[in-house]
């Protein structure tokens, strides 16, 4: 991995911290319950949050994540990828849509 590049690794789920310059991404949230852990990772003001598919193990904390920091959610809706072979998480779809809320323009 690049060195601007973390992977902070839960039981289950992860997020991953990225910094690209002066911006800070974060890919993934993991649970809505590692988002403490995840805001203690953070080195700065989030400028977005990309979210790779809609189980709950990877978007569970990106509405609080958004809302705390202003953040843009990033991903792609008309097509949602199911990772892991597992049907889609019950209230990921929930939490990306508070977090759209929280962003929107």
């Amino acid at each position: 991995m690049p060195p601007d590049l973390r992977m902070l690794r839960f039981p289950v789920g992860s997020a991953c911290p990225w910094r690209d310059g002066s911006e800070l991404t974060l890919i993934d949230t993991g649970t809505a319950d590692r988002a403490a852990e995840i805001e203690e990772a953070l080195d700065g003001e989030l400028r977005r949050i990309v979210l790779t598919h809609w189980h709950e193990d990877h978007t569970g904390s990106a509405a609080e994540r958004a809302g705390r920091h202003g953040a843009e959610v990033v991903a792609h809706v008309e097509t949602p990828v199911f990772g892991h072979g597992d049907p889609i998480a019950l209230r990921a779809a929930s939490a990306l849509r508070e977090a759209a809320d929280a962003t929107a323009l």
